[in-house]
């Protein structure tokens, strides 16, 4: 018998947050991308995006594994030995955000 395996997902698209810990880490967001964060539990699961294996989530629940993306439909899977895998459908879109908020 397999074990659960909750693959949660949280999108910070243009948002001041997720653009100040990129440049705080030595990246940038390039202009029309946004991040997406996922957490999965429990940790180490291995992330594909579209089928294409992206790499494998932190070990604990209070780090996010995060990958840039334009916008548009992407399907996130999340497997792990031992658990049921986890597909989710994610659809999103660019809100212009001011930059003097």
């Amino acid at each position: 018998m397999y074990k659960s395996l909750i693959l949660i997902s949280f999108i910070a698209s243009f948002l001041g947050v997720d653009m100040a810990m990129a440049a705080q880490h030595g990246h940038a967001v390039p202009d029309g991308y946004g991040v997406v964060r996922i957490i999965t539990l429990p940790g180490e699961a291995e992330i594909s995006v579209n089928g294409q294996p992206k790499g494998s989530s932190p070990a604990t629940g209070s780090e996010t594994w995060g990958i840039m993306l334009l916008p548009g439909e992407y399907q996130f899977s999340a497997t792990k030995d031992g658990y049921d895998a986890v597909t989710k459908k994610v659809f999103w879109f660019a809100i212009p955000w001011p930059r003097d908020f």
